[in-house]
């Protein structure tokens, strides 16, 4: 039988993909008014972070397009030189967007 600690270990040791699975399925063995109960407690955690994640969220989406890259440092270089202030970014590249999130 697993005890609460084990389960918490387990959790946190897992990536962020997996936490969400899991946390899918304890939801879907929920009962109704369980759910009423977590729904209510994460808008409260969601209240306490909302100024945090807004402007996190501002910042994202209004950061400018990358025209081009070819290494860390050329592309860092290039990104302050090259870039409009109206641009979007693409996202579609894997480099693109980790910087992205390391400059929030």
């Amino acid at each position: 039988m697993l005890n609460q600690e084990q389960i918490h270990r387990y959790f946190n040791h897992l990536s962020g993909a997996k936490r969400i699975e899991f946390l899918y399925g304890l939801l879907h063995l929920c009962q109704p008014l369980e759910l009423r109960y977590l729904g209510t407690c994460l808008e409260e955690i969601a209240r306490k972070d909302y100024e945090y994640l807004y402007h996190a969220e501002q910042k994202t989406n209004h950061l400018p397009t990358q025209n081009s890259t070819t290494t860390i440092n050329e592309t860092n270089n290039q990104q302050q030189n090259e870039l409009g202030s109206d641009e979007k970014l693409d996202l579609t590249d894997q480099f693109t967007r980790a910087h992205a999130i390391v400059d929030i």
